[in-house]
């Protein structure tokens, strides 16, 4: 989701609390999170958030820990089963001005907008 939606989801959320935090306190916790420099939560931090939030018949299931660590990787797109829209939009405007230049005599003309 983008910053702003973030923002404007957090900034409700943060409202709707007893004892909200300061609108620049929450800009800034957001701006940090969106900066890049950090990966995930430390795992003390979000243990004391579970033990804050969640009942304790709930919390096992997130505390468990997996041994398997998952990473995808992007296939080249030749290799892919599914492609995105904007690809789809790509091939059918290659194709299209692929068959216009074969068909007309003189300069080729080009396709050109988005459908």
């Amino acid at each position: 989701m983008s910053q702003a939606q973030c923002f404007d989801i957090l900034d409700e959320f943060n409202s709707n609390l007893n004892h909200p935090l300061a609108t620049q306190h929450v800009q800034k916790v957001i701006n940090d999170a969106y900066s890049g420099q950090f990966h995930a939560a430390s795992r003390e931090y979000v243990n004391a958030l579970l033990e804050t939030w969640v009942p304790d018949a709930d919390r096992r299931v997130y505390l468990q820990r997996s041994q398997t660590t998952w990473y995808k990787y992007a296939k080249p797109r030749s290799e892919r089963v599914n492609s995105h829209v904007h690809e789809w939009q790509a091939d059918l405007m290659a194709y299209f001005n692929q068959r216009i230049f074969q068909t007309t005599t003189g300069l080729p003309k080009r396709l050109y907008g988005h459908f």
